[in-house]
């Protein structure tokens, strides 16, 4: 049965895709060709895979580009799978890589059986994870912001005594604060301008997750997150 099975081992990167096509047991591919990774190359690439004999099996390492390039084959047909990079079996010692290398080396992989494949997530559970990203990048924008502006403070010899630093008295301490020199007045505002978008964002994105956690398909699981 694997003799007739045609395996796929792809390698994509932001502007192409490097393919590999083994047939059966074959010890070196059939053919390999490389196409853009934009609609054209993709159109290019399932009319490719539609057209070999037999069953059909792509696999690819799931990366920056997500998981487009599965769905879209996925909507023509053709079985992808996505497979873990952390999980990928490496040659010690092996430092030669290239692109088609690596697309050949999964094709055989992924034959083998040797390559753990990952549960591709709903459009939606997706949507979530960005939005909990976003949120995390957020509070990550909003602590450099106020690490460059504490540095900046404490540069010019200020330093806020009367407690917690970005409690509403030091805040209020911080919008009290002016120069003489109006090249520091200007970086100290757009300081604090930053750290005020940052954590008006911050808001936005934390309203959000908490009006989703609301939902009845989230409210529960979220409950039990809660009572951790």
């Amino acid at each position: 049965m694997i003799n007739c099975i045609t395996w796929i081992g792809m390698d994509d990167s932001a502007k192409k895709i490097n393919i590999a096509i083994f047939r059966g047991q074959e010890e070196s591919p059939r053919e390999e060709l490389t196409v853009g990774n934009d609609d054209t190359g993709l159109g290019r690439l399932a009319k490719k895979l539609k057209e070999l004999p037999g069953k059909v099996q792509c696999v690819y390492e799931a990366g920056v580009n997500g998981y487009h390039l599965q769905r879209y084959l996925n909507i023509h047909g053709i079985s992808c799978d996505v497979a873990a990079p952390s999980l990928t079996p490496r040659r010690s010692g092996n430092r030669v890589k290239t692109d088609k290398l690596d697309a050949k080396a999964l094709a055989r992989l992924y034959r083998a059986g040797e390559l753990t494949c990952i549960a591709i997530p709903l459009r939606e559970q997706e949507s979530l994870r960005d939005l909990i990203r976003g949120r995390e990048d957020a509070m990550e924008d909003q602590q450099r912001a106020r690490h460059r502006l504490a540095r900046f403070l404490m540069r010019r010899g200020y330093r806020y005594l009367g407690g917690k630093n970005w409690s509403g008295g030091h805040l209020k301490w911080v919008k009290g604060i002016r120069f003489e020199d109006d090249r520091d007045q200007m970086v100290f505002d757009e300081y604090r301008l930053a750290i005020e978008e940052q954590t008006d964002r911050l808001k936005k994105l934390q309203s959000k997750i908490e009006e989703v956690a609301t939902q009845p398909f989230y409210q529960k699981r979220v409950s039990y997150l809660m009572a951790l």
